[in-house]
């Protein structure tokens, strides 16, 4: 059933985190897995892990200046609309 397995990946993703060191390689096979990691909130506790970011620079948000004069600001800003086109409206 679909609620069960979603429940056991969500059990699963927990589990992956918790340990210590955090089994990456786990998260990753559910990440590719169907139906992903889930929800955005797992994805905010999962990605930082697989990219291997220390958690304390996520509370450090950079300034806008520092965004803006970064030289792919722009280029960013124009994949981003391109590519937001290509998607149908969410749920």
């Amino acid at each position: 059933d679909g609620d069960s397995k979603r429940a056991r990946k969500m059990n699963d993703i927990t589990q992956a985190l918790a340990l210590s060191p955090v089994d990456v390689a786990a998260l990753r096979r559910m990440a590719i897995s169907e139906g992903g990691l889930l929800t955005d909130e797992i994805r905010c506790q999962v990605w930082p892990r697989l990219l291997n970011v220390p958690l304390h620079i996520l509370d450090q948000e950079p300034e806008q200046v520092d965004r803006e004069n970064n030289k792919d600001y722009n280029q960013v800003l124009l994949d981003v609309q391109r590519s937001l086109r290509r998607f149908p409206p969410g749920k």
